[in-house]
């Protein structure tokens, strides 16, 4: 059990180090291009009008955006109803340094009702988190583990090795000759 929780530990510090690597590549890509992938829906509403809902994902200059939007609406389209996956590209806005350390944002707002019998009517929520973050989040555990290596090979040069006993040892009774001096007394 304990081999296996090593070789877990092992391969997710492996993992952790993978997504800071990709995330600082991002990053570093979000400087040109935006990029989206998300879901849209289109459909019908009970009171004849559309509703369009929008889910996505994507980088924007230095953070991850995730946002949801909902739009109820008079019926504008004409063709069938339908859902499906989008993906957006487009230059990112000229941005200066500071705009790079991108900031924790989460918006949340409604769109009122119109007058009417079908007014347009909505929210919009957006959470952003900066690429900065995730890469400090992801490298947690590598951090960790390095400072335990570290620290267990320094406590070793310095004559702090841990006691481990095994079956014929036992350090506390003065070593293995006092237990095979006490094996011969019982005989």
């Amino acid at each position: 059990m304990r081999r296996f929780a090593h070789r877990l530990l092992i391969a997710l510090t492996c993992a952790s180090v993978v997504a800071a690597l990709a995330t600082a590549a991002v990053w570093v890509r979000s400087i040109w291009v935006a990029e989206w992938v998300g879901w849209e829906t289109l459909e019908a509403t009970p009171r004849g009008g559309q509703r369009h809902a929008n889910t996505a994902i994507g980088t924007f200059t230095g953070g991850l955006m995730c946002f949801r939007q909902m739009n109820d609406g008079p019926a504008t389209f004409t063709s069938p109803i339908d859902s499906r996956w989008q993906w957006y590209k487009e230059p990112s806005p000229t941005v200066s340094l500071g705009d790079l350390w991108f900031r924790f944002s989460f918006t949340h707002y409604s769109l009122p009702p119109k007058f009417g019998p079908i007014g347009d009517r909505g929210y919009t929520l957006d959470l952003g988190v900066p690429d900065w973050a995730i890469i400090v989040v992801c490298l947690a555990l590598p951090a960790w583990r390095l400072w335990h290596s570290w620290r267990s090979r320094h406590r070793r040069r310095r004559g702090f090795e841990p006691i481990r006993a095994s079956r014929n040892e036992q350090p506390e009774a003065g070593g293995t000759d006092q237990i095979e001096s006490n094996s011969n007394r019982t005989q």
